[in-house]
């Protein structure tokens, strides 16, 4: 059955939860009432899960995604593309086929199974096959979702739950002092907490059988149990003043710091949270559009303009607070009443609020349920976008904190941690607590550039599966023969007729896992490039080429466009029978190349035409589906492009070489002096003489850099012992593995 997460005031658990050890499809809220419908009678339909979309869900996106299809410029001849097809010619149907069949054979590829494990060890023994040297891009995810946290005044002290209910029934406390830089294990309970408040004295969990833990000076113990459903939500405004509820309608106050609670059940209806903002003002809120309020007379209703669930409140005093809805309005209290505004998101799961005009919203889209963080300087009236990795893409954003200065956290599903410390215009990610850490590998292996090989190209795919059929186990079976193991079938038979040839730029054969979790190597993968400012010339991604759902389709955004130029150029020399569609389509996001448009890195991604019978992330994704006919043009074609990418690299004529000039000539300051590489190394020496024939400088090894087959030497204009040289005619004399030349320099004062 469905198991929904609850709210809480400052924070939001909002989401709904998923199966326990599946993640499955569940009915999208907007197919049963538009987004512009108001109220409605009866309850919310569910609403998506956190993870990933079901299968139709899916099918349905990759169907839709608007897409502009182009004729691509012819581009000219490029040095090499004549050896394109014979490399393309290499990849065949039985090898692609092997590969698929061994992949297949894992049985499963699940993210969090071992096989999947042993699918990386089988990726990287292939590359080292090939006599490449494989490695690892390790990082790390979860698959415990963050349920509810609370801060301390001043906003680094706090705590958060996480919990799993995929390996059995499962909470972690963690407690950070940095506000969430970093965090630390305090607690682990064989048991669901849904709820968390912190106060100066004393902080509070609750959660399953309306079990209520306290911890004072440093240990969580068992304080108390109201009623024995599950507790969704406590709130404390003070050390003495708390609230908390159950799903079935009952309130709990206390006003002594705990030591007595006295219930009530107020409502047969859906609680979802409650708010103790003050010893005075008392919220609670639920389903149906339903917010309670404790008067001096009673609980008595709120009057609100809609009749959708309400996932969380957040109040920045008694006269300003807001709320997040199964819709796309945000709730607004001015003090007297209340109001919605407009936000644009179909789903709002969480909500924050800072000063008296700052807010956000946290929540999801359709039809995919895309992540979406969106932020408010003046009370909701108008609204910005928060961009950050793409690798949340699928995965409800449960908790907004602000800490101090302009420090923002966001928490939620799956691993989901994400800190700004510049108010939400950049983002990183946090170290996991390894109680709820997963480690996870992306596999690669790369052919060093002989010109530019500071400058990369990157052929993926990705080796993860999944399967969202509730009736099985991902964990048991998710075949995934087309999705993707063609695509990686397809990179290591490239890898193949790559090896042993030369070409321009560095080719990296990267495999990727956690992709149908949310793109998650991929984005940790490309987030670590742009951390360390590395070159990424292109990059192409291949998701799905194993059934033949024609066209094929070459998909970039718009800075990408060029590659698909490039697609066309290579087709037409090394796969000119492939039914391509070339489509400029920025929302087709659903593999890994969106993780490095994200980062401003060229992309796109080759994938087949998904038809409404496709067997994608179900059981029925096997080998026996498969058309390798097809599936070889298509990787045959990837090759090709990825070939012409990098530029399939000859040797230069030595002589050609030493031909070249020096630069600049004249010249007032440093020159390069350009010349060949021996062949099958051998020593180098550049020295610099005058016109009378004596040596002025002999340059240091240090002095001396490669380009590819090119060496090139920098003469700085200073003699050996330091000082400027005179202006006049030098040369500069050059012995490489036997090879000898002169080169004539005109230098200037």
């Amino acid at each position: 059955m469905w198991r929904k997460r609850t709210g809480r005031s400052h924070s939001a658990t909002g989401g709904p939860s998923r199966k326990r050890r599946a993640i499955f499809a569940a009915t999208l809220l907007l197919a049963l009432f538009p987004a512009g419908a108001m109220g409605g009678g009866g309850a919310d339909p569910p609403l998506p899960a956190g993870g990933p979309p079901g299968r139709e869900e899916w099918i349905r996106a990759l169907r839709s995604a608007p897409k502009r299809s182009i004729t691509p410029s012819r581009r000219a001849p490029a040095p090499g593309d004549t050896l394109l097809a014979s490399i393309a010619g290499e990849i065949h149907a039985d090898s692609l086929r092997r590969t698929v069949a061994d992949l297949v054979a894992f049985g499963t590829r699940y993210e969090y199974a071992a096989e999947q494990e042993s699918a990386a060890a089988y990726l990287y023994d292939r590359f080292r096959a090939l006599g490449l040297d494989p490695y690892y891009e390790p990082y790390e995810l979860s698959e415990w979702d963050a349920v509810d946290a609370d801060w301390l005044s001043g906003g680094s002290v706090g705590w958060m739950i996480w919990s799993d209910s995929r390996q059995g029934d499962r909470s972690v406390i963690l407690a950070t002092g940095n506000g969430g830089a970093s965090w630390t294990a305090e607690a682990t309970v064989p048991a669901l907490l849904r709820s968390i408040a912190a106060t100066p004295g004393e902080t509070w969990a609750v959660g399953d059988s309306g079990i209520v833990l306290r911890r004072g000076s440093s240990a969580w113990t068992v304080a108390d149990t109201l009623g024995d459903a599950p507790l969704v939500s406590v709130d404390f405004a003070d050390d003495r003043h708390g609230v908390a509820v159950n799903g079935e309608g009952w309130v709990w106050l206390t006003d002594d710091g705990g030591s007595v609670w006295s219930g009530e059940r107020i409502t047969t209806s859906l609680l979802k949270g409650a708010v103790r903002v003050d010893s005075a003002h008392t919220w609670v809120y639920g389903g149906m559009g339903k917010i309670w309020r404790l008067r001096p007379e009673g609980w008595v209703l709120d009057a609100l303009p809609i009749r959708k669930t309400i996932y969380d409140l957040a109040f920045a005093d008694t006269s300003f607070a807001v709320g997040a809805v199964s819709g796309p309005w945000l709730l607004l209290w001015d003090g007297a009443a209340w109001d919605t505004l407009s936000t644009g998101v179909p789903y709002g799961f969480s909500v924050g609020v800072k000063g008296d005009s700052t807010v956000w919203l946290g929540g999801l889209d359709s039809p995919v349920r895309l992540t979406r963080v969106i932020r408010s300087s003046d009370r909701g009236r108008t609204w910005e976008e928060v961009l950050f990795p793409i690798g949340v893409l699928w995965r409800s954003v449960n908790h907004i904190h602000f800490g101090p200065e302009d420090t923002v956290l966001l928490a939620g599903y799956d691993g989901l941690s994400l800190r700004s410390e510049d108010g939400g215009d950049s983002w990183v990610f946090p170290p996991l607590a390894p109680s709820i850490a997963h480690p996870s590998r992306n596999v690669a292996a790369q052919i060093p550039g002989r010109v530019r090989p500071d400058s990369v190209v990157i052929l993926s795919g990705h080796y993860d599966s999944i399967v969202y059929d509730t009736s099985f186990d991902p964990y048991a079976s998710a075949p995934g023969a087309d999705d993707d193991a063609t695509g990686v079938a397809a990179v290591l038979e490239a890898a193949r007729a790559f090896a042993g040839r030369d070409f321009a730029y560095t080719v990296r054969f990267v495999l990727f896992s956690g992709e149908e979790l949310g793109l998650l190597g991929s984005t940790a993968y490309a987030s670590a490039l742009a951390e360390a400012d590395e070159a990424i010339r292109a990059a192409v991604q291949i998701d799905m080429i194993g059934i033949p759902g024609r066209p094929s389709h070459l998909y970039a955004n718009e800075a990408s466009a060029w590659i698909l130029d490039e697609g066309a150029a290579a087709a037409s020399v090394a796969a000119p029978d492939l039914d391509l569609s070339y489509d400029i389509s920025p929302c087709m996001v659903y593999s890994d190349h969106a993780s490095f448009w994200q980062r401003g890195y060229p992309a796109a991604m080759l994938g087949e035409t998904i038809e409404e019978d496709n067997p994608l992330h179900t059981p029925g994704d096997t080998l026996g589906n498969l058309d390798f006919a097809f599936t070889e043009e298509n990787a045959r074609f990837a090759a090709a492009l990825t070939a012409r990418l990098a530029g399939v690299y000859t040797p230069p004529d030595p002589d050609l070489v030493d031909a070249l000039p020096v630069r600049p000539n004249p010249a007032g300051g440093a020159v390069t002096i350009p010349f060949a590489r021996p062949a099958g190394g051998g020593t180098v020496s550049v020295a610099i003489y005058d016109v009378s024939g004596r040596l002025v400088r002999a340059l240091g090894a240090g002095e001396i850099a490669a380009r590819g087959d090119i060496l090139e030497a920098v003469w700085d204009g200073r003699g050996a012992s330091g000082r400027e040289t005179a202006a006049g005619v030098y040369f500069a004399r050059i012995e490489a593995g036997g090879r000898k030349t002169s080169k004539k320099i005109v230098r200037l004062r």
